[in-house]
Order: structure tokens, then sequence, then C-alpha cells
């Protein structure tokens, strides 16, 4: 009941916003949480480090790189705590995150952090002995996109048999159809914000508003109000998705479709009979880049062995000898590293071959392995150790990790999203 009674309250907020224009006495979602608290939020980071070192000759020397990272600022009785990424590895808690108005200081890898907010941008810096950064970083505002064609299907009164509602989007603002057999009726007053999905059908029964938390293709918790506050029915609606032709990225003979990076003094990723290898090294990734898609890819770990598929080269599914681990952890086979957990251990014995198939939309991903669903519409929060880059509401490339022993793959395939 706490779940339906918060989706009620975001589709009474949402109902602020009206067709034209937000009410002037109320802002947005997002708004109003950064009026109150404009540090809380989840920022992708762009770090910059400079190392500045005397040879033995006395000449000094400076190195300068760059990598990602990701921090999420939080309320916690009262005060700031804060999760961080690092180029690497899994996320963390790092404790309390002090706040002074935009300012805001922490420790995070043996550093201490100072930045500054302003809108949806922070910077700062941090030092240690010969080593100082500067990093900047921008707001994570996940799209909330319901365009397309819907399947209701209904949990309960006031609607009986599945509709098929029609959506049009521009900015936050929503129109379209709602179709009951072959009664069609005009949607008004409709609106996509901050995750939630929001909208009025005048039916013979009366007027009924629509509301559900919008994860990917699936319209999930869906309400169905009455009036305010009282409801009426619950749904679930599924976007009836088109693909686009499969895209092979292993055609089972080269690896012209795929570029090998990391450690380029072992590139050791090959073919043979058909099957796409490596004994450890470099770590590879695809030419082509996606951003919404659906992908199959099969696999074989030997025994302790350890790899990924990344997803847009940010969002790593983990792939491991994990057989026997109960209950799986996130650093388990078929989880998204350090970040969602597998509902259920389906890993088959090493060294045979397994198989996944993903769903990525917008910030929520599904993942079936070896047939079962492990992970089910859940959000990705941010991304993984080991990621490219930190943009990402850009279309990325797939990438296999390489870099922590031998791992075989024979069929990879995505279909882009429509």
């Amino acid at each position: 009941m706490g779940k339906r009674l918060t989706v009620i309250g975001l589709i009474e907020t949402a109902m602020l916003v009206t067709a034209g224009s937000v009410l002037a006495a109320e802002p947005t979602t997002v708004e109003a949480a950064a009026a109150k608290a404009i540090v809380r939020g989840r920022w992708n980071l762009v770090v910059t480090v400079t190392v500045e070192k005397t040879d033995p000759s006395g000449e000094k020397k400076t190195n300068t790189w760059t990598h990602p990272a990701w921090l999420a600022i939080e309320g916690q009785g009262g005060r700031h705590v804060g999760r961080f990424l690092g180029g690497a590895g899994s996320v963390h808690p790092i404790g309390e995150v002090k706040v002074d108005g935009a300012r805001v200081e922490f420790n995070a890898g043996d550093h201490k952090w100072v930045g500054t907010v302003e809108g949806d941008t922070i910077t700062g810096t941090w030092e240690k002995g010969q080593e100082k950064a500067t990093w900047r970083g921008k707001r994570a505002v996940p799209k909330t996109d319901v365009a397309g064609t819907w399947t209701i299907k209904p949990l309960g009164t006031p609607i009986e048999r599945p509709a098929v509602v029609e959506l049009t989007q521009a900015d936050r603002q929503i129109a379209g159809t709602y179709k009951e057999g072959d009664k069609k009726y005009n949607i008004t007053d409709g609106v996509a914000n901050a995750g939630i999905v929001r909208f009025n059908v005048e039916l013979p029964s009366g007027k009924k508003t629509f509301g559900a938390a919008v994860k990917g293709d699936l319209l999930d918790d869906g309400m169905i109000l009455t009036q305010p506050s009282k409801l009426g029915g619950s749904f679930k609606g599924y976007r009836q998705r088109q693909w686009g032709e499969p895209v092979e990225l292993f055609n089972g003979k080269d690896l012209s479709n795929w570029e090998q990076f990391g450690d380029l003094k072992n590139k050791n990723w090959k073919v043979v009979d058909g099957i796409m290898t490596t004994t450890g090294g470099a770590n590879i990734v695809s030419k082509e880049k996606f951003r919404d898609f659906r992908m199959h890819v099969e696999f074989m770990v030997p025994s302790g062995g350890n790899s990924g598929v990344y997803l847009r080269g940010r969002h790593e599914i983990q792939v491991s000898d994990s057989i026997g681990s109960t209950p799986p952890s996130w650093h388990d086979c078929g989880a998204l590293y350090s970040r969602i957990a597998p509902g259920v251990n389906a890993c088959k014995k090493a060294d045979t071959w397994q198989t996944f198939d993903i769903l990525m939309i917008n910030n929520y991903v599904t993942v079936v392995f070896n047939g079962q669903i492990i992970i089910d519409s859940e959000e990705v929060e941010g991304i993984t150790g080991g990621m490219l880059d930190s943009n990402e509401d850009e279309p990325g490339p797939i990438y296999l990790q390489g870099d922590h022993g031998k791992i075989s793959y024979r069929k990879i395939t995505v279909w882009p999203a429509k």
C-alpha cells in the first residue's frame, strides 16, 4: 500500500503541469527538488589529474590524464551522505557530504574533494602531495520517454479489458488517444515528468486519471483515479516496441567489427573455429554504437573466470564463474556490476555455453540469463567501474572485458530500437 500511495502522490504532483504550461504557483518535481536541495542528485563526472615529479636529473615532468567518475549526494536524517565510483572498482558509500549552500566537501579515494554546484553543473578540485585534480560534472536527469503505442492491461476495475494508448510527446507534454474495443477517446492534460506519466480520459463511465511509473518499455504500478486520491483500479502498460534489423557484431570469421584497447601490448583477441576468444590482456569494443536496444550474447567462462559485457560502454553486466553463489550478489554473473544483484542464480557450470538476453531502454535494464529473468526492468542509477566515459545520455558501443583472463564469445547480436 505504501508504494501505491507514493505513486498516487506523484501522479497528483504531475497534475500541476497543464498541456501548455507549468502552473506558476508550483514548480515541477525536478525543479522543486533542485530548489530545496540543489546539491542532491546523481552526478556524472570527468576528473583531470595532474602529477608533477622531478626526475633524477632535476628536470620537472608533468603527467596529465582524465577518467570518468560518478557521485550521488542524498539526504539522510537531516544531513547529506554520498556514494562514489572512481574510474574502476565498485560503487561505495563515502559517508557524510558536508554542504554549505552550493559548496560541497567529501572524502573519496584518500582525497578531500571540494566543489561547487551551479544549476545542473558541479565543479571542484582535490590535492594530495604532488597530485592535484580538477573535476567537473553534470547532473544526471533520466529522460521520461513515453512516445509510442502502449497496451494497457487492467488489474482491476474500472477497465475490464485491455486498451491501446497512442502517445505523442513534446518535452513534458503528451497527447494522444485511448482505445477500448472500437471506441476511441482523446487524451487530455497529459504530462510525462520525473519518471511518471499521467493523463486524463473522459470515458462513458466518467473521467478517469491514469498514472504510472515509466520504466523503459513498461508502465509499472499503474493507478486509475476516479477522483483526486480515490483509487479506482490498477494496470500495467507495455510499449509495442519496433526493432531495427539485427546487427551481428561478431560475424564468426574475424574481428572486423571490433577494436582492441587497454593493454595494447597484449592484443590477444582472436577467432578460433568460429569463436571469439582471448587468454587475457586487452579489452575489445564494437565499432558501432547503440542507445536503446535488445541483444543476445553467448559466452563460455572457465573455472574462476571473469569478464563483462558493457552496455553503451558504461554499464557492465558481469560475466563470471558464479555457480553455487546463493543468494547471488551484485558481483556475480548476470549482475549489473556493483549496482543490481540478480534475483536468482541461473549460472551453469564453468566451460559451458551460456546466454544473456538483455533489454536496455533509457535507464532501465532487463536481463534474462539462461532463460530466467534475473533483472526485471530495474533502474540503472549510473555508470559502473571500467566504463569508457560518463556520457550517460549518449549512444555507446558494446565492449567486452578481456583483461581478467581467458573468456570466449560466439554470438553477439543487437537489435536497435526504432
